[in-house]
């Protein structure tokens, strides 16, 4: 049994282990530019994100005082020839915050991101899920803003900075999951996804085959379960595991980063001092466990494309001694490398 799964049978006093989970919802966007599900993986081809798209409360309308909404995520993901990349989060998402249950809507959009852009390796992506309630008070606040805080650094998906967060946020929900008279679990997921090709997917509160599922469907106009063409009256949570072909976010990998500011360091001096820092460079991407190859292949090519171009802006200079007119990558860079793509 996992982490949620053991929270859930402790704060509910009953497994989760029957409750209705759908891996392969239809997809409503399928045949329109925001298709989401049925997009092939191929290892080492593409990266993974996952998405919580909607939820419903239930258990926490018991609440009679405000309330924050948690949802607390476990990934665990194939790596090339070392162990498998695990990452946690815990969020409050902008509509889960301070919640009335008095005035709650019925269904909240939350479209938030729990997984950014991290290399598919191939094999089996283990998912846990949990969406938690948790009134608010003195102690209970600070200590979910503490938890969320870090959660944001760890779930950033860059490995060097997400291992040393997963014991604080684990601990984290283990003690979260002792308030028994303060918080609420609705939904707990832990499965393992032989992931073949993009999903939408839901958890309900229900037991399993008391729901047909051919009547479930999603509400293209905000992500809500539908049943019969219904909303759906159960406590829910709607997420995706998307395709993604390209990592935009790379420059904020950290060795990445650290990298190019040499590099631009170096070219602010000359050209002619380049050279070895450019290698550095190339070496650094090359190793880079946060990318995919093709990826690799067109930052080297990229960065340097635009050392060759300040070289040749420098040789027609009139005059040409490079240290006297300091260049640099950062204005280049920047404004271009949204093409590596």
């Amino acid at each position: 049994m996992g982490r949620i799964l053991d929270i859930f049978q402790r704060l509910r006093g009953t497994p989760a282990t029957d409750l209705t989970l759908i891996k392969d919802l239809t997809d409503p966007f399928a045949d329109t530019p925001k298709r989401i599900a049925g997009l092939a993986f191929e290892p080492d081809q593409h990266y993974v994100e996952v998405f919580v798209e909607s939820l419903r409360l239930k258990r926490s309308r018991a609440f009679t005082t405000t309330f924050h909404g948690v949802v607390y995520a476990f990934f665990k993901l194939t790596r090339n020839g070392t162990k498998s990349l695990e990452i946690a989060s815990m969020t409050k998402p902008g509509g889960l915050a301070e919640l009335d249950p008095e005035h709650l809507d019925r269904v909240i959009t939350v479209q938030k991101k729990i997984l950014g852009a991290t290399p598919w390796r191939g094999g089996t992506m283990g998912v846990e899920l949990g969406l938690i309630s948790a009134k608010q008070g003195d102690l209970m606040t600070p200590f979910l803003n503490y938890i969320v805080k870090f959660s944001d650094v760890a779930s950033s998906n860059f490995l060097g900075q997400a291992k040393p967060f997963l014991p604080l946020i684990t601990d984290g929900l283990q003690i979260l999951s002792t308030q028994t008279n303060d918080t609420e679990i609705e939904i707990a997921v832990d499965t393992d996804i032989p992931l073949a090709k993009s999903l939408l997917c839901a958890q309900i509160a229900v037991p399993k085959n008391k729901i047909d599922l051919s009547e479930i469907s999603i509400d293209p106009a905000d992500m809500k379960l539908l049943h019969k063409g219904q909303p759906l009256q159960e406590a829910y949570c709607v997420f995706s595991i998307r395709r993604v072909d390209s990592k935009a976010d790379y420059g904020e990998i950290p060795e990445i980063a650290k990298a190019l500011a040499e590099l631009n360091g170096t070219l602010v001096h000359g050209l002619h001092t380049a050279k070895e820092t450019l290698q550095h460079f190339k070496r650094i991407v090359f190793l880079s466990p946060d990318l995919i190859e093709k990826d690799k292949v067109k930052i080297v090519d990229f960065v340097a494309q635009q050392v060759q171009r300040l070289s040749s802006l420098s040789l027609s200079s009139t005059d040409r001694d490079s240290s006297v007119h300091p260049i640099s990558l950062d204005g280049l860079f920047n404004n271009e490398s949204k093409s590596v793509s």
